[in-house]
């Protein structure tokens, strides 16, 4: 995962900056060497944060998906109900309809 490749990155960078305060004070100057790493260090914080931030952003957009299925599931239950309601009440009334009509063909005749 990139988030972990990141934090790995980061690590090893702050070690690294560590090792450095470690040397005698004469070393301890900033050379071309400590920016870098310190811009290192600053571009993994920030990769960082940017990741954290698309995964919640992620996660909410997940459960506002989960929400909107669950809801679309429940209208297509609901209109499949309506239809399902819809047919019985067509065979219902149709079905008197017709032997109606055969009843009164009979008394006529």
């Amino acid at each position: 995962m990139r988030q972990d490749a990141v934090e790995d990155f980061l690590q090893v960078a702050v070690s690294r900056a560590d090792k450095r305060v470690e040397r005698p004070s004469e070393e301890q100057v900033p050379d071309p060497a400590y920016h870098a790493l310190e811009a290192e260090m600053r571009e993994a914080k920030a990769e960082l944060t940017k990741l954290k931030n698309d995964h919640v952003r992620l996660q909410l957009s997940i459960e506002k998906l989960q929400q909107t299925i669950k809801k679309l599931s429940m209208e297509v239950s609901h209109k499949e109900a309506a239809i399902e309601l819809d047919r019985e009440c067509q065979l219902r009334l149709s079905v008197p309809l017709v032997k109606g009509g055969e009843e009164q063909q009979q008394l006529q005749q």
